[in-house]
């Protein structure tokens, strides 16, 4: 009964710390890399969720959103309690994406070391929309190496670069909104009388607004018809040899080649027209005939006079 009562050895209690010291350490020394893989997650997903934002708010209002704009539209902060860096290409923000005049700029997506990005390597990305990252758990800029101009630079993730980077093609931008190539939607002009005047109006679809004069602007052949910079085709239908001629058939055609349409891009459009042209309709032109006396002896002559039909 003496023995059942004692307890644990100093030696006991010894090893007992010993072995909970080791636990404990161990546990610490996996603990770190645990946090930092989770707040790396975190900040993906939430570098992840801000491009999307992004893109919505384009496809929405037709542009980008300013810096400024983006913390109200996404989650603007990482894991490590730091501001995620958003950088738009300037001509985006206040203008249709469909028809701002950019090039976008240049990302160079860990390209091979000492890859010169002027190669055309599949790592070098241009005409970039937007790019936006987390500066990760250094909280250090890693990406953007030339403030001057703007052009990024993604790395292996790693021990000495820690950013984590999202970016947009201006390109896919523009698919997303089904931005229309310029058009000539004009398929067919109306027909033309022989020595008549006609009136006609081109029309232009999609592309980017203003649209340039149309071409070829002036004559279209001997016609006696012109097109002009607005797009109108005017003037009097003469296909026949004469100024006022008739036709000698059932019908002719005026052809219009290479009509153009240019948008304020310089992006055009061509097409070829024609116009089919009809004789006047057959018609007597006398209004009215000579006089004559009842029982005059001499005759009287008159001679009717038509126009239009074929000559």
């Amino acid at each position: 009964p003496a023995l059942d009562r004692q307890g644990f050895t100093l030696i006991e209690i010894a090893m007992v710390l010993v072995i909970v010291g080791l636990l404990i350490g161990v546990s610490t020394a996996l603990l770190g890399p645990l946090i930092k893989q989770a707040k790396y997650k975190q900040s993906l997903e939430t570098v992840k969720a801000a491009k999307e934002a992004v893109i919505g708010f384009a496809l929405n209002s037709g542009r980008l959103p300013t810096a400024a704009e983006v913390p109200a539209i996404t989650k603007n902060v990482d894991a490590w309690n730091t501001n995620l860096f958003y950088y738009p290409d300037p001509a985006l923000t206040g203008a249709n994406l469909c028809c701002a005049v950019t090039s976008g700029f240049q990302v160079e997506d860990r390209c091979p070391t000492g890859q010169n990005c002027g190669t055309g390597d599949p790592c070098c990305k241009t005409g970039t929309a937007f790019i936006i990252y987390s500066l990760g758990e250094n909280h250090a800029d890693e990406t953007d190496n030339s403030p001057l101009v703007p052009r990024f630079k993604i790395l292996q993730y790693g021990t000495n670069y820690d950013d984590i980077v999202e970016y947009v093609d201006l390109s896919r931008l523009r698919q997303e909104l089904s931005c229309s190539a310029v058009e000539i939607r004009t398929s067919s002009l109306p027909a033309g009388t022989e020595d008549v005047a006609y009136y006609a109006q081109l029309e232009g679809y999609g592309g980017c607004t203003p649209y340039q004069p149309w071409s070829p602007a002036g004559p279209i052949g001997t016609s006696g018809l012109s097109l002009n910079a607005d797009g109108t085709i005017t003037g009097t239908v003469n296909t026949s040899a004469t100024p006022t001629g008739t036709l000698s058939a059932c019908s002719n055609t005026i052809g219009i080649t290479g009509v153009t349409l240019k948008d304020a891009q310089g992006k055009t459009a061509t097409k070829d027209l024609s116009i089919l042209v009809y004789p006047q309709t057959i018609r007597i032109t006398n209004s009215d005939l000579p006089s004559t006396t009842e029982g005059a002896s001499a005759l009287t002559f008159a001679t009717l006079n038509g126009t239009g039909g074929m000559n």
